[in-house]
């Protein structure tokens, strides 16, 4: 069996799996609160992990808090500060208490608002089903070929 071919082919859908979703990123990645795109610097676009394992799977390894992007935090919820404070030193944002508390009440009073990145980068992905099976296909019939010719 042609399992290289395969494999290989298999990793060329799981760059596309990573493309599709980076590309949705850039595209539903604005924050409307700062009016710019937080998506395309942040850790669940640079870190994003997609992989073939094996023949039957291809794993998507994001950051968990992709979450709270795509969906977002309805209001009266409280963000502990443990989960901000990393966050603000990376972004430059002072951590003392009383800026840790003014985005722990922003957050509580208005919510976030979710920018579903995830689900529409999977949506993207529907255009490319024929032609994956398709050369799967012709993968699987040469090595079905090979056989009956041996």
């Amino acid at each position: 069996m042609q399992l290289d071919k395969l494999y290989d082919e298999l990793g060329l859908i799981a760059e596309q799996v990573k493309r599709c979703i980076q590309a949705s990123m850039e595209k539903n990645g604005e924050n409307d609160k700062i009016g710019e795109n937080t998506l395309i610097d942040s850790h669940l676009y640079d870190e994003l992990d997609v992989s073939n394992v094996d023949l039957e799977l291809i794993k998507v390894l994001i950051n968990n808090y992709y979450k709270y992007v795509e969906w977002g935090m309805k209001p009266g919820n409280w963000v502990d500060e443990k989960y901000l404070i990393p966050w603000m030193a990376e972004k430059g944002i002072s951590n003392d208490n009383g800026e840790v508390w003014y985005i722990q009440k922003s957050i509580y009073e208005e919510g976030i608002t979710g920018r579903p990145f995830l689900d529409e980068g999977f949506d993207m992905l529907d255009e490319y089903w024929d032609e994956w099976a398709d050369r799967i296909f012709e993968i699987l019939m040469e090595d079905i070929d090979d056989w009956f010719s041996n």
